[in-house]
């Protein structure tokens, strides 16, 4: 995982390294299993022939890598401004 983690971080430079592992973990863990391994959504979606693997992950794709660019145009907008980026507080 840290290699693909490293190989994104040129194209992300607007990210920092957090953001970096944020973006992959959302993409890999919360996208693709759920849509490619558990097919949670088929029976919402009146799925009617089974998409393959092949086409859900190209749209995985298309949206994951539009995601990943409005959080990096966010942070560099951030920077421009400033402003700093929204912290959560999480309480144990």
């Amino acid at each position: 995982m840290v290699r693909w983690i490293d190989a994104m971080v040129p194209s992300c430079a607007a990210l920092s390294r957090d953001d970096v592992i944020w973006a992959f973990s959302f993409v890999v863990g919360a996208v693709y299993s759920w849509q490619l391994i558990d097919h949670r959504y088929d029976t919402m979606l009146n799925v009617v022939a089974e998409r393959s693997a092949h086409e859900v992950t190209s749209d995985i794709v298309a949206f994951c890598c539009k995601g990943i660019e409005a959080i990096c145009e966010r942070r560099a907008a951030q920077r421009a401004t400033d402003e700093p980026p929204l912290r959560i507080a999480v309480s144990a």
